[in-house]
């Protein structure tokens, strides 16, 4: 292996060099400085999560549940908590502020090595890969999600699996589809669904396609997709066909490739069951579980007119210079891969398109085997580049409605722009190959030479606009001024390119560079205003509002309006990132909205989740736009003894006053756990609410109990209203210990969340746990003095954990023993080939 290594040429060398440097100078401020990402969820959402699984796994326990948020929620089942992702034991080595950003870094070179190996695997050259390498890893729809840590990690897999899509079309041998199946585990373990699911369709519709192409290259009929590149697809090593062997049928083929991805989907599923299958329960008891809500999940579809920012990515402005006045939101629609890339992607259809045209007689002296191999993908990126454009505008077109009513899986998703996946993957790809066959010949140089001269005129427009309106803010002038002068560069760029002469010259080598450092260049450019980064110290400042809520045993509620002005009016707005400093900071981190309680460990009834349980959900909603008295009851209700607002009630106690927010005590608040003898039963979450939202109801004296079938329920009529504090002996994140001196039968109220996976005993004695006003816990108690334990340990986990460990161990000695033979069998078909060798001499 080091003598490889040693015999490696530097041309081999550099672009893997150069996908692992420029991420680290893209992030230089946390290499140098130490600063760190902060902006939106990474603030909001992936440091609370992901400490909580760091701590959990430093105390050597499972970060099954989570008891700071929504009253307790499932952590580990929240598939984003990326609790078993195997690049994710980062976390234990470092401060989980840096280890987020690290990721990014990681995941951006991952995303370039990947694209890289892919594009080496369509016989790219290597500054062909490279080019398409680096229109990936530092693509609009990457580099503008860097606060969603998670599509980062997810988006970085795709390209691997479209290099094992492609072997597995060509080969359609077991390893292949062992090594997808690994590989699509990993990828759904690092925690993003939605692009799991857009991943999976289109490596799938790439193996279909590919195995149709290789098919007919080993049949006697022409490809009717392109009769004249039907022969460009050499059969690979390894084939399922020998010299001898009879032509295999084009739908046995298709139909070999399609089982083998099947298997590999089936068996990523098994070796990732210790996520999926407590993700899917969790999934079962969301307000999801029959899909998103139709108009929150077409939120953020693209807006048409920014396919103008496809090469001018700040028409519309640009959150880092606080000037963004497009629809929605910056990121979600970015989708900028350079002018270079992009122009060398429409160069790939041309030539493509030109093949085609030409006569068959006069194809086989200019365009080599190589070259229609290569070319054979362009006709399916082109198709899926246009369909994610399409598909991704979402209510803006009536496709994506269909897709969303028909095709099953898409509706459980929001923001159809997220399937600019699909378009960065075919521009990258297309630019690769547009890279590696553009040619400047004396017939287009005219034409570029025109191109040029309008590429001039385009930047003049921009400059005269900026000087005809001094002093306003005109960004589609900068943007147009901006675009021109990359176009300028670039024409210029290919009409320098020399021609070819076989054997790559130093002249020739010398323009590769320029193109590579223009484009990596360009993107860097682009890119580096999107990631804003901050002290680390934001995370680790105490927060002192948190202070005066500590001592309380109480949770705290923030408003839910409150919340969102604070969030999104005021620190986290669309149009501008804001100032980055701690002395900015701070103060939001006071506000206490939802996650931030998990900074100082404080319990909190709200819950910033993509995915709560549905009856807790049920219970917010009905918070929401109620009058004080009816939201102190169900606040009460909820063991929430503090909210936090801007508009407070004149009636409550104030605890705190901040300059944005102000603290008040709920009145009358129930502890935590508490016993009552009188119930009223229902036989539905609807009846549930239904009573406790009725006039006459008192959390204080009654309670109301979901009826479960075929379960004895505890007579009430005669007993007596009254309540009774119990006592919380011991807890963790999923065991909690109760005692209780009960006056008379009835039930203990565990005001945390009622969810599957919980068992209880009494004294010893197991016993089931009750719905509770709607979205809590209730156990039956005689009168006397019990002991009660909770603990969560669901079916689910520890299923899907064993399941996980026998498919790991399978299909890790299925994958030793056929790469033996293998090798094996590669081995003796090379001492036959000699032998066979010198038999000729």
């Amino acid at each position: 292996m080091f003598v490889k290594m040693r015999n490696l040429k530097p041309s081999q060398i550099l672009p893997p060099v150069l996908f692992i440097i420029l991420p680290l100078i893209l992030f230089w401020r946390w290499l140098i400085l130490g600063e760190v990402l902060y902006w939106g969820t990474v603030m909001l959402q992936f440091w609370p999560w992901w400490e909580l699984v760091k701590e959990s796994l430093l105390q050597a326990q499972w970060p099954l549940w989570n008891p700071l948020l929504g009253n307790g929620t499932p952590l580990l089942a929240n598939l984003q908590s990326a609790v078993f992702y195997p690049l994710n034991l980062i976390l234990l080595l470092i401060p989980t502020a840096h280890a987020l950003t690290l990721s990014i870094i990681l995941h951006l070179s991952l995303a370039g090595l990947g694209m890289y190996a892919y594009a080496r695997q369509l016989k790219l050259t290597g500054f062909a890969a490279t080019i398409a390498a680096l229109a990936y890893m530092f693509s609009g729809y990457i580099i503008g999600r860097t606060q969603f840590i998670v599509m980062v990690q997810a988006a970085a897999w795709l390209p691997l699996l479209l290099l094992l899509g492609d072997r597995l079309a060509a080969r359609r041998r077991l390893l292949d589809a062992l090594w997808l199946a690994v590989v699509l585990a990993v990828q759904l373990l690092a925690g993003h669904a939605q692009l799991w699911f857009y991943s999976l369709w289109l490596t799938g519709s790439y193996i279909v396609f590919r195995s149709w192409q290789w098919s007919g290259s080993q049949t006697d009929r022409p490809n009717t997709l392109n009769p004249r590149l039907h022969n460009g697809l050499a059969r690979p090593e390894s084939s399922t066909l020998s010299p001898t062997s009879a032509p295999v049928p084009r739908l046995t083929v298709m139909l070999q490739a399609v089982g083998y991805l099947a298997l590999a989907v089936s068996l990523a599923l098994l070796l990732c069951a210790v996520q999926v299958l407590p993700t899917v329960e969790f999934l079962s008891v969301s307000p999801r579980n029959d899909g998103a809500e139709r108009t929150f999940a077409l939120t953020y579809s693209m807006w048409p007119w920014r396919l103008i920012t496809l090469v001018a990515p700040d028409f519309f402005g640009n959150p880092a210079q606080g000037n963004y006045w497009g629809y929605g939101n910056y990121w979600e629609d970015h989708a900028y891969q350079g002018i270079l890339p992009f122009i060398l992607a429409l160069t790939a259809l041309w030539y493509y398109f030109k093949m085609r045209r030409q006569p068959a007689q006069d194809l086989n002296s200019e365009v080599s085997a190589s070259t229609e191999a290569i070319l054979s993908v362009v006709p399916f990126y082109a198709v899926v580049g246009a369909v994610s454009l399409i598909l991704a505008m979402g209510w803006n077109t009536p496709v994506y409605l269909w897709v969303f009513d028909v095709v099953p899986g898409f509706s459980f998703f929001q923001a159809p722009a997220r399937l600019l996946i699909w378009y960065t993957v075919a521009v990258a790809v297309l630019a690769g190959i547009g890279a590696q066959w553009f040619e400047s010949t004396d017939q287009s140089r005219p034409h570029w030479r025109r191109f040029l001269a309008a590429c001039v005129a385009l930047t003049l427009v921009g400059v005269s606009g900026q000087v005809w309106l001094a002093g306003r803010e005109l960004t589609f002038l900068v943007a147009t001024r901006n675009l021109g002068i990359l176009l300028i560069i670039a024409v210029i760029l290919l009409l320098l390119k020399p021609a070819s002469t076989g054997s790559i010259s130093a002249r020739e080598r010398f323009w590769q560079g320029g193109v590579v450092l223009f484009v990596a260049l360009d993107l860097l450019w682009v890119a580096w205003p999107l990631i804003p980064l901050t002290s680390a110290s934001v995370y680790s400042t105490p927060i002192t509002s948190a202070e005066a809520l500590k001592d309380q045993p109480y949770r705290y509620f923030v408003d839910e309006q409150f919340s969102y002005q604070v969030k999104f009016d005021h620190y986290f707005q669309f149009k501008t990132f804001g100032p980055t400093d701690l002395v900015h900071l701070q103060p939001f981190k006071e506000t206490l909205v939802p996650n931030l309680g998990v900074y100082a460990h404080l319990p909190s009834a709200n819950n910033n989740d993509p995915l709560v349980v549905g009856r807790w959900q049920t219970l917010i909603d009905l918070i929401d736009k109620r009058l004080p008295q009816e939201q102190a009851r169900l606040l009460a209700m909820m063991n929430a003894g503090a909210i936090i607002n801007n508009n407070p009630v004149p009636t409550w106690p104030t605890i705190l006053e901040r300059e944005v927010a102000v603290i008040q005590a709920v009145p009358k608040p129930l502890p935590r756990a508490y016993f009552l003898s009188h119930a009223v039963y229902v036989d539905d979450d609807r009846g549930a609410v239904a009573e406790i939202t009725s006039p006459g109801f008192d959390p204080g004296r009654e309670v109301v109990i979901i009826k479960l079938e075929d379960i004895t329920v505890p007579g009430s009529e005669s007993a007596p209203e009254q309540m009774v504090s119990a006592r919380i002996v011991a807890e963790s994140a999923g065991r909690i210990r109760i005692e209780i001196d009960a006056p008379a039968e009835g039930f203990v109220v565990l005001t945390d969340t009622f969810y599957p996976g919980w068992r209880a005993a009494v004294d010893g004695q197991p016993v089931p746990i009750w719905p509770a006003n709607l979205a809590f816990r209730a156990v039956a108690v005689q009168a006397g003095f019990h002991t009660i334990d909770m603990d969560y340990h669901p079916l689910t986990f520890t299923f899907g954990l064993w399941t996980s460990i026998v498919a790991c161990f399978i299909i890790g000695v299925a994958m030793i023993r056929l790469a033996r033979h293998s090798n094996n069998h590669t081995s003796h078909s090379n001492s036959k080939s000699i032998i066979n060798n010198w038999k000729n001499l």
